[in-house]
């Protein structure tokens, strides 16, 4: 897989240097595979997964919210919504381009859903849209539970876009701790 790091070097906050990463994604038609790469072009993590119209959609939706075009990250993933009506992983990525968007409302209402003790939320996720939201102290809460869950997908902090903010608190030190990042 070709690097092509579009990633500046994170600058130095509290005395920790932060490493940049690209991520590199070959959609294809049955299996798509991905490549996480360190600073100095060393594989970080890499696998696959099974090609669908919601990988798809997503990987584009997301592309389009980190280039500052979340509208167009809106109508993208609205395809989706008509494809999948009862979706529950649709709508919920739909509530979070529309707080990309302004409009807060439905991703506020999703963290309440997700936080009621009728059903398991993994708490990646639940960190995941409080830093949408630019809720600090409610996304580190949530990724320190992440963590001590072992929650796979809490791995993701060092490269999301979505936790860049949250990278110089001593909150997401000890959960790189945790993880042993």
């Amino acid at each position: 897989m070709k690097k092509n790091n579009t990633c500046p070097k994170s600058p130095k906050r509290n005395k920790t240097r932060q490493r940049s990463i690209t991520i590199g994604m070959d959609l294809g038609d049955k299996t798509s595979h991905y490549c996480v790469l360190g600073s100095e072009g060393e594989i970080v993590r890499e696998g696959t997964v099974a090609t669908t119209d919601f990988i798809a959609h997503m990987v584009i939706a997301d592309s389009l919210v980190q280039t500052a075009r979340p509208k167009e990250a809106l109508s993208e993933w609205r395809q989706m919504l008509a494809a999948y009506p009862g979706n529950h992983d649709v709508q919920a990525r739909l509530a979070v381009y529309e707080a990309a968007n302004g409009d807060t409302l439905p991703l506020r209402r999703l963290i309440r859903e997700s936080e009621k003790p009728t059903a398991y939320v993994a708490p990646w996720l639940i960190a995941w849209y409080y830093s949408q939201l630019g809720d600090v102290h409610s996304a580190l809460k949530f990724l320190e539970r992440a963590a001590n869950e072992r929650d796979s997908d809490v791995i993701s902090v060092r490269w999301d876009p979505v936790c860049e903010h949250l990278r110089h608190e001593e909150a997401y030190q000890r959960v790189l701790k945790t993880i042993g990042m």
